[in-house]
Formats: C-alpha cells, structure tokens, sequence
C-alpha cells in the first residue's frame, strides 16, 4: 500500500476519533474505528462492547467518580481501593449490560458492586441493588443481594483471585461467582441506573480491594441474555430465555 494511503487512513481515523470524542461518545483505545457506529446506537452513556476500564488510572478515572474517603490507587494494571468508606461510580447511568470483575480481598475488608443505582453519590438499599463479592470476614451471603436470599452459596478462593459476572437485563439480575450463579432474580427497578463499587476497611482500618479486571459491553437492542450454569467462568455465550 502507497505510504501516502497510509498517511490519509491514519488522518481520517484521528478525525473520526475526535469527532466522536467531541460528541460525548465513550470510545475505548482500540475501537474507534472497527466498532464505531455500534459504540454510539442509542444514547452516549453507553460504553462499547467488552470495555476494559480498569487497566489504567486515565482510563479508569474517565469512566468512575469517587466518592467518600477510600483511597483509589493505581499499581501498575490493578486498581487498589483502601483507606476508609467510600465508593466509585459510573458518570452516565447504565442501561442493560454484562460486566466482568476480576479481584481480591485482602485482611477483612468488604465489597460490593451496586447496579440500578437511581443517585450516583447516595447509594441506599432502596435506591439500588448491592451484590456483596466480599464480606468483610462473613462470606455466607457473598454473590447475594443485599435484602434477598441467593440462589447458591459462593466459593471463593482464600489465596488467588475471584470473578464475577453479572447481567442485568430489564428486571433480571443474574450473579456467578467462580463458575456458580449465586443469584437469578427479578427486581422491581428496571429502568437504567449507576453502576459503581464499594469498599468497607476491615478492623482498625485494614484491607484492601484489588482489582484486576473490570469488563463491561452493553446488551444490543433486541438481544437477550443470560448466565448458565454450565457456561465457562470466561465465556460469553448467548442464551435465550423461552
């Protein structure tokens, strides 16, 4: 190919970076010009398809707004939450989606993702549902949400790291932790909402949240899903319900 094709493909695909830069979209390094027209269908809230958001503090930081006392820092591509209460959240709220967060919990400390949530700095019990993946010594409701009983206990690993995959699809959400879906249910909020995640020290202040992985892709208008028992922890496998 003649360099100065070359040349002109790199200047349009800078132009079109900036133009969807300029009109709000949420681009990801990587996608701006395979997956373009599918990162902007509906509204600019929306991430695109398999965002990684939790390799680098820009990146991290462009999506999540933090909140309360807890200390967000960056270690080379892991996040690490400690310190005191607090919590990050999306700056757009979210419609339906599946995410994927890869950590692990050091010295007592709790955690929990929370999705639907309707306010983006106070998040209540009645406002959004808060799924537990640490529970600050007291593992017995892990994967459940809070104010509901859980399908399956979850089994976690005391010395490596744990997935979590969670779908929210109108008003189902759907928890597996490690291979096993710990919750399966409908809710009453089914409108779009804040995604973000919380952290609780453990005794005197000790603990962390390490986060290696955060993966997040809206689910396409028409499309629905759902988490089988027999998928793959890594799997994204389509599944419809009758």
């Amino acid at each position: 190919m003649p360099v100065a094709s070359i040349a002109r493909g790199v200047l349009l695909l800078a132009m079109v970076c900036g133009a969807a830069a300029i009109s709000g979209c949420q681009l990801a390094v990587g996608y701006c010009l395979s997956s373009y027209s599918s990162l902007c269908p509906r509204n600019t809230s929306e991430w695109g398809p398999g965002t990684d958001v939790g390799y680098s503090e820009g990146v991290f930081k462009a999506y999540f707004q933090e909140f309360g006392s807890t200390r967000w820092t960056f270690d080379k591509s892991t996040v690490v939450a400690s310190g005191g209460f607090g919590h990050v959240a999306t700056k757009y709220k979210q419609p339906d989606f599946k995410l994927q967060v890869q950590y692990r919990v050091q010295d007592g400390a709790r955690a929990a993702i929370v999705v639907r949530a309707a306010d983006q700095q106070t998040i209540t019990e009645r406002n959004a549902y808060e799924i537990l993946i640490a529970g600050g010594g007291n593992d017995a409701t892990v994967g459940s949400i809070t104010g509901f009983p859980s399908s399956a206990p979850a089994v976690l690993s005391n010395w490596g790291t744990n997935l979590v995959e969670i779908i929210v699809e109108g008003p189902r959400v759907s928890v597996m932790i490690n291979g096993t879906v710990t919750t399966d249910l409908e809710v009453d909020r089914t409108s779009d909402g804040y995604i973000a995640l919380t952290f609780q020290p453990g005794a005197g202040g000790h603990g962390k949240l390490v986060l290696y992985k955060i993966r997040k892709r809206w689910l396409r208008i028409g499309e629905r899903a759902a988490i089988s028992r027999a998928s793959p922890v890594n799997s994204d496998v389509r599944l419809h319900r009758s």
